[in-house]
């Protein structure tokens, strides 16, 4: 819970591989939608 903002949520997402160009285009596709997204390596 945010004060005065509300609950937040944190996703993440596997299953990319090695495709950090599609991972990018996803987060890309998520941002035009006004989410924020942020592309990192597994583990970090």
């Amino acid at each position: 819970e945010i004060e005065g903002r509300g609950t937040y949520y944190r996703l993440r997402l596997v299953g990319f591989g090695e495709n950090r160009k599609l991972a990018r285009r996803l987060c890309a596709r998520l941002k035009r939608r006004g989410t924020s997204c942020l592309v990192t390596r597994a583990g970090s």
